[in-house]
C-alpha cells in the first residue's frame, strides 16, 4: 500500500500573501483616509477609550492576528499590559492567547502536510 503525502509548494503560499498585500496597498492609496490617522485614532481609543470591554476584546484580536502574522507573543502582551490595567490586560492576554492558538491551529488544520 502506497502512502500519499500532500505537498505545498513556497508560491501556493507567498503568491497569496502579495496579491493581498497588492490590493490591500491600491485600496489604501486610493482612499482619501490616511492609515496612520486611523491607526492614531485606535491606539488613542486603547489608551483612554471609555468602555473597558471594548478595549479588551480588541486587544485580544490584536494578539490573536498579530500572533497569526508571526508576530512574536511575548511583544504583544507587553503591548496591551502597558495600556490595560491589572485585570482587564490578564483577561485580554488571556483572550488574545486563546485566538491564537486557534488561528495557529487553522494553520495546521488546512495545510495539513501530512
Amino acid at each position: 500500500m502506497k502512502i500519499q503525502t500532500k505537498t505545498i509548494s513556497v508560491s501556493s503560499l507567498v503568491v497569496p500573501m502579495i496579491l493581498t498585500i497588492a490590493i490591500g496597498s491600491y485600496f489604501i492609496w486610493q482612499s482619501d483616509y490616511s492609515v496612520v490617522e486611523l491607526l492614531k485614532r485606535l491606539f488613542r481609543f486603547l489608551f483612554v477609550g471609555n468602555g473597558i470591554e471594548a478595549r479588551i476584546l480588541i486587544s485580544a484580536l490584536l494578539i490573536g492576528v498579530g500572533n497569526g502574522l508571526f508576530i512574536p507573543m511575548n511583544a504583544l502582551l507587553l503591548a496591551v499590559v502597558f495600556f490595560l490595567p491589572g485585570w482587564p490586560a490578564f483577561m485580554a492576554c488571556m483572550l488574545g492567547a486563546l485566538f491564537a492558538a486557534l488561528i495557529g491551529y487553522s494553520y495546521g488544520y488546512f495545510l495539513d502536510l501530512s
